[in-house]
């Protein structure tokens, strides 16, 4: 067997078709030809690179799986906190409502009584005559 065919195998492969030297990859297929264990060289080689290969798709797989796995997480993250932020946000709204609406009720209730004259007391007296009786009545009940 040619020491010099193995290194090439462990550098290129055993995927012949693949050597960038065309010369050296025929060599290599006459080889396998005539040498049996060349042969179970070259077969052993085909079987690394098989399970090298599997493993780079299952790694990629499992890449692309964490990646959707980060980006799923990452968005439903994103969810909860825009819900968290709209619940504060709710809260403030809420509060700056009611602050809102004394300051408007105070501004009402100050509206009115500068609008209504002042009644003067002697005015009172006179509305309280006409619905309760003379204050300074000493008789008894009328008779009618």
């Amino acid at each position: 067997m040619d020491d010099r065919l193995e290194q090439l195998i462990d550098l290129h492969g055993a995927d012949l078709n693949s050597w960038p030297d065309r010369e050296l990859a025929q060599e290599a297929r006459q080889a396998a030809m005539s040498d049996p264990q060349f042969r179970r060289r070259l077969d052993a080689a085909r079987r690394v690179d098989k399970s090298l290969s599997a493993l780079a798709s299952a790694l990629d797989d499992s890449t692309a799986m964490r990646t959707s796995s980060s980006a799923m997480q990452a968005a439903l993250l994103d969810r909860i906190d825009a819900q968290a932020q709209r619940r504060r946000a709710f809260s403030w709204r809420s509060l700056s409502r009611l602050a809102a609406g004394i300051v408007v009720a105070c501004g009402l209730g100050i509206g009115v009584g500068q609008i209504i004259p002042d009644q003067d007391i002697a005015q009172n007296d006179a509305f309280d005559e006409l619905l309760l009786g003379s204050g300074d009545s000493t008789a008894g009940p009328r008779s009618g």
